[in-house]
């Protein structure tokens, strides 16, 4: 799982996804780096949980579900704007 942690981290924190990040947040690239590092945390809490383990879900779902977030302004934190829910082996945004 930990390995997976980490491919989940690389993902969000790569260039393309950081670019659509900085694009719906309007061009800031420090708010899109500290929004993937939101969303992360936020994934990692869900670790080891049968019912909510994001980590099980397909890399391409997490981020998408990130940038449509991102794009309506929402955060995916612990203030609970947002959540990304795990359907299988997909994640989606409630």
């Amino acid at each position: 799982m930990a390995n997976q942690i980490e491919k989940i981290h690389v993902a969000i924190h790569s260039e393309s996804v950081l670019q659509k990040l900085e694009l719906a947040l309007g061009g800031d690239n420090k708010k899109a780096l500290k929004y993937a590092n939101s969303v992360y945390s936020e994934i990692k809490k869900t670790a080891g949980d049968p019912k909510k383990d994001l980590t099980v879900c397909s890399i391409d779902s997490i981020a998408q579900c990130m940038v449509d977030a991102a794009t309506m302004e929402l955060a995916i934190d612990g203030r609970q704007h947002a959540h990304i829910i795990k359907y299988g082996n997909t994640a989606n945004l409630q």
